[in-house]
């Protein structure tokens, strides 16, 4: 989406979720959440690091401060952008919270991206920082997943939300982009400024390495590579979990021949991990 001259993407920032829209009819400001945003690791990547209290003289409300930061960052990279995608999955159970400002001029689009969990799992566990996976438990995968497809699903008759799903978007990336475009009105409104896109250029040397792809053409041929990738039971785990939602989708599921003693080890020895704090689910 980087590539139009029309869109600007912004850089992952989970702080302005956590610090700004879990409560956004509030007003939270203050020196303390300043200095959170220029020593947060995703955020520095802004490019921000001259922001001050005086910026947000005239915000009254945490929504109207995380609405600043959006314009402050848009007039430094991209001027003429008519629309500013922000990413966050948790933006997904706020649909609410947020869409109640529209009356105050501006328009809110929200698109709804969903995979295979199955896959996600896979990538999760193939993606390492500092070389430690970013997840190793199919249960919290398939738990989060599942309840991201129940925020999508209430509210997927809205006008203003639209959902995807990446295999589709990889199958034919204009077709689904054009869906976009429709529900923004930017149909045939818009212009290929950069064909590789611009944000890869803006991420941090360690999401680059994560990141390759962005800069990559679609690849078909690696939709479906984590049914090698996965074991029988991790793949059982997570069809146990969210296996309607994902036959829901149009997703097939292999449900593999297992050892029932052997799935019950697993699946205790994987609860643990979340109930001891060793992996996290929110």
């Amino acid at each position: 989406m980087s590539r139009y001259k029309e869109i600007l993407v912004c850089p992952e920032a989970e702080l302005l979720v956590n610090k700004l829209l879990l409560k956004p009819d509030e007003l939270t400001l203050s020196k303390h959440f300043i200095n959170s945003l220029q020593t947060d690791i995703k955020f520095k990547n802004w490019g921000l690091n001259n922001i001050s209290l005086e910026d947000f003289a005239n915000c009254s409300t945490n929504f109207s401060v995380f609405i600043r930061i959006l314009n402050i960052y848009k007039q430094r990279i991209k001027p003429g952008a008519n629309i500013i995608l922000f990413k966050a999955v948790e933006l997904i159970g706020l649909y609410d919270s947020i869409i109640k400002f529209s009356n105050a001029g501006i328009e809110f689009f929200f698109i709804s991206l969903i995979r295979d969990c199955r896959a996600i799992f896979s990538s999760q566990k193939n993606t390492r920082i500092n070389n430690i996976p970013i997840n190793n438990n199919p249960l919290v995968t398939a738990h989060h997943w599942k309840e991201y497809v129940k925020w999508s699903g209430k509210q997927k008759n809205e006008n203003n939300f639209l959902i995807i799903t990446y295999e589709d978007l990889i199958k034919a990336p204009d077709f689904e982009i054009n869906k976009l475009f429709n529900l923004t009105g930017l149909s045939n409104k818009v212009t290929i400024n950069n064909p590789a896109g611009d944000l890869y250029d803006r991420l941090p040397n360690y999401q680059k390495e994560i990141h390759t792809s962005i800069i990559l053409p679609p690849d078909i041929s690696k939709i479906n590579t984590w049914e090698n990738e996965l074991s029988k039971y991790e793949i059982i785990l997570i069809e146990n979990i969210a296996g309607n939602q994902l036959r829901a989708l149009g997703y097939d599921l292999l449900l593999p021949e297992i050892n029932m003693f052997k799935l019950l080890i697993l699946k205790i020895y994987y609860k643990l991990l979340i109930f001891t704090g060793i992996n996290k689910y929110y």
